[in-house]
């Protein structure tokens, strides 16, 4: 049910944005307010003793910048006493993103951290190998000894040594 609910509400808040032609500006918005939304400052937004106009009141102050169709989204979502679901919400409007502009997602371990340049040639090669737009996560994992794992969906590329040293044992095994 808490999925639906965010997804009704991301689905019409991507709609507004695809109607602006501000797609990529919502999606930073929405990025933000995601990352800058703490459990404490929803718990607030959603406490039943503190009234609906002072929780817009701080919606209006934390996140005025963001413009009104924004601020207005956050208080409906206050009105409608929905703000619980305002991370699930972030997360479906990316998704429909995601979607609508039919970008694939990766993720990327390596065992180092990769230079910008590393990370650039690598997205080229995979934007390359699906003919589509490729957008990459990357994180470390220093037990991998050396190399890089990409997983794309349900396929998983993994040149890391620590998979050819398994490989090159169980080769030896039989």
């Amino acid at each position: 049910m808490a999925d639906a609910i965010a997804k009704a509400y991301a689905d019409a808040l991507f709609e507004i944005a695809v109607d602006e032609n501000k797609c990529d500006e919502y999606r930073k918005v929405v990025r933000c307010l995601k990352d800058t939304l703490d459990d404490d400052f929803v718990r607030v937004l959603t406490h039943p003793k503190i009234s609906k106009q002072e929780k817009k009141q701080s919606i209006e102050e934390v996140y005025g910048q963001f413009g009104a169709v924004i601020v207005n989204f956050l208080k409906v979502l206050i009105d409608k006493n929905r703000f619980q679901h305002v991370h699930t919400i972030c997360d479906e409007f990316d998704a429909n993103y995601v979607e609508h502009f039919k970008i694939i997602q990766a993720s990327v371990t390596s065992a180092r951290e990769l230079s910008s340049d590393e990370k650039q040639r690598l997205n080229e090669k995979l934007e390359k190998k699906f003919s589509q737009s490729v957008e990459c996560t990357y994180a470390v994992d220093e037990t991998l000894l050396a190399g890089i794992r990409v997983q794309v969906k349900d396929i998983v590329y993994d040149n890391t040594a620590i998979n050819r040293l398994t490989k090159m044992k169980d080769s030896i095994m039989g």
